[in-house]
């Protein structure tokens, strides 16, 4: 896919974007607005975006999946000042393959890349925030529930270079496994070239606590209903901060009738 076409220039303002298909997408966001994007991809799908956030910019991109089999490829600059937040919802049946790649290349930028994955296939993800500049923040959260079958794997690196000083990266995992039959694997990466930074990361792989299950089976709900709740727990956190009522809405229905619960909301 090439970017032939003239970049998508936004101000202040909120874009809803379907991908069906092969599609190249170059987005700049221009200095100190504030814009999202909700982008829905179905079909057969691959998509290379590259994104700009120029100084004092904010872009928040949504990408929810749908799709028989899909590649993503995400590039992102963000400049001084700005902030770029990515969050994906990944609940097809189909397979995945997400590279996403954040450079932090001016003095104060800042990125929240979030992933919320539930799986009984393959699904590959490949996250990269690269500090480039002092005082910069990037925060990696990745949640997955993982069924019969499935074949999760999350590479996430944050990388601080030489002359970043002041920054921050950071990194969260959670993984819940619901079968013998899977794979499953979570691998953080922290590079570190310079002092004058905090970097942390935290990850947990495991099957749902047989206490917390009984608990709630003690308060009415079926074991089905039971596991579907500590489900939504991992997954409802994508919808966390999300501006837009109608796709915070959206997302929260399909995240609970992925989870067998639409009786219960």
């Amino acid at each position: 896919m090439s970017m032939d076409k003239e970049p998508l220039r936004v101000g202040s303002e909120h874009l809803d974007l379907m991908v069906m298909g092969d599609e190249a997408i170059h987005l700049v966001v221009e200095k100190h607005a504030e814009a999202s994007l909700y982008l829905k991809a179905e079909g057969l799908s691959s998509a290379d975006l590259v994104i700009d956030v120029l100084e004092g910019g904010q872009l928040k991109l949504l990408i929810w999946n749908e799709c028989e089999s899909f590649d993503l490829q995400v590039r992102a600059n963000v400049e001084r000042d700005a902030r770029f937040e990515f969050i994906e919802g990944e609940m097809s049946d189909g397979a995945a393959d997400v590279a996403l790649n954040v450079k932090l290349i001016g003095e104060g930028a800042s990125a929240l890349l979030k992933s919320a994955v539930m799986t009984s296939t393959k699904k590959n993800f490949d996250f990269n925030c690269v500090h480039q500049a002092p005082h910069t923040s990037g925060m990696i959260e990745n949640y997955a529930v993982v069924r019969e079958h499935g074949d999760y794997h999350m590479v996430a690196v944050g990388k601080i270079e030489k002359g970043a000083y002041g920054s921050e990266s950071h990194q969260t995992s959670r993984v819940l496994t619901l079968s013998d039959h899977q794979v499953s694997s979570v691998t953080p990466q922290l590079l570190i070239d310079e002092n004058d930074v905090q970097a942390s990361h935290a990850n947990t792989i495991g099957q749902p606590d047989e206490n917390q299950l009984y608990y709630l089976q003690t308060r009415g709900l079926t074991r089905t209903q039971a596991m579907g709740l500590i489900m939504i727990g991992y997954l409802l956190p994508i919808a966390d901060g999300l501006d837009i009522e109608r796709i915070h809405d959206e997302l929260t229905e399909k995240i609970n009738a992925k989870a067998g619960l639409e009786c219960l909301m």
